[in-house]
């Protein structure tokens, strides 16, 4: 639907959360291993499979918790960013510092791009919860 390229945040976000959901659930399965438990990838064969709706909720949920984040960092920026230096703390506690640019100007206009960005995606992410409601009020209506 667009370039991650063009919104590195986001683009990191979502790799770092796909590389931590992996590792986690590979360290998970190493330990049932360990302890002589069955692993089972996947679902269980006798569990239906979820309906399209409740798979685009969950969806959603998830793109809502790796998005706001990065949003409300947008919206609110800290004290250190709005003066041009460019320091993170992760979920894990580790400072990532990334250098800080060498003109205000070019920092101001890094900082209009963000808000542009962000109200994009906000748009489009209000526009796709709209659409995901109607569909859902529209399923449950003729089921």
């Amino acid at each position: 639907m667009f370039d991650l390229n063009l919104v590195p945040d986001i683009k990191s976000a979502l790799v770092t959360h796909a590389y931590r959901t992996f590792f986690d659930r590979t360290l998970v399965n190493f330990e049932a291993l360990l302890e002589m438990r069955d692993i089972r990838i996947g679902r269980p064969v006798d569990e239906p499979a979820p309906v399209t709706a409740e798979q685009l909720v969950r969806l959603l949920g998830r793109i809502g918790d790796i998005a706001a984040p990065l949003l409300q960092r947008g919206i609110h920026p800290s004290e250190s960013q709005q003066i041009g230096e460019h320091r993170e703390i992760d979920t894990d506690g580790f400072v990532h510092v990334r250098p800080s640019p060498q003109s205000q100007p070019a920092a101001a206009a890094a900082s209009s791009d963000l808000n542009r960005w962000v109200a994009e995606i906000a748009k489009f992410l209000g526009g796709l919860l709209e659409a995901a409601q109607r569909d859902l009020t529209q399923l449950s209506q003729s089921g």
